[in-house]
């Protein structure tokens, strides 16, 4: 082959490869606006307008008949907003237990409203690992929400983390009415669809629910120890800890 030739197939590959990244990048943003569409989604559908006024509702009343816990419950309220902002603002996963933290304080609120009708149980054996932005909270918003509160009686919801040799597991259960996973379901369904895109996408996790009617639900998180994201690296690896 000529020189003339060799240049000509080198400028040929070169303009290839530019090719090859550029539309990598293309992907990455059009990945990350994807991403940021459905965690605005998701972000919006926690902060519901009857949520906030059964919530105002009850400081409200606690402003009568107790103070103190009214301004806690307050207190309170502006973290859960704060943390839902801060949330908003996230571009990377953050760590598991800032979104246990904003876990609790959803759970303080819920108590408020819901009073014995609603226990907790935490069962945390590690935090030391990362999570995508609001990735957890809106499965237990769903097994307060469409599960224990559904029952006359009221339930248990209860949240537990552990690690094994190869991932970091989460697992929210519920004793609440529970429902079919086969049938067709509404608006929980679609939270949790766009939660196991958003774990897939950003740290290789996995989503699984198990459920039965009557019984309760339980929600099984599984995020891999050494996943790379083959991209900026926002906790790409979070194992060798």
């Amino acid at each position: 082959m000529t020189p003339v030739g060799i240049g000509v197939l080198l400028l040929l590959l070169a303009l290839a490869l530019l090719g090859v990244v550029f539309y990598r990048e293309y992907r990455l943003k059009e990945q990350d606006r994807v991403l940021a569409e459905k965690k605005i989604a998701l972000l919006l559908s926690q902060i519901q307008p009857h949520f906030l006024y059964n919530i105002l509702g009850s400081i409200e009343w606690l402003c009568e008949t107790d103070p103190k816990k009214a301004q806690e419950a307050t207190e309170q309220l502006s973290r859960f907003l704060r943390g839902n902002m801060d949330s908003l603002q996230s571009v990377t996963t953050i760590p598991a237990a800032r979104e246990l933290e904003h876990i609790r304080c959803y759970l303080s609120l819920e108590a408020i409203r819901f009073g014995e009708k609603l226990h907790t149980v935490y069962d945390i054996e590690t935090e030391d690992f990362f999570v995508p932005a609001l990735g957890l909270q809106p499965l237990v918003e769903n097994a307060v929400r469409h599960g224990v509160t559904k029952r006359e009686e009221g339930g248990t919801v209860s949240i537990r983390t552990c690690q094994t040799q190869w991932a970091y597991l989460v697992f929210i259960e519920d004793d609440g009415v529970g429902f079919d996973p086969a049938a067709p379901q509404e608006g929980s369904h679609l939270g949790i669809e766009n939660v196991r895109s958003r774990l897939e996408a950003q740290c290789g996790g996995s989503l699984t629910v198990h459920s039965q009617p009557g019984v309760g639900t339980r929600v099984e998180v599984c995020i891999p120890k050494e996943w790379k994201r083959g991209r900026r690296n926002d906790h790409a690896r979070f194992g060798g800890r």
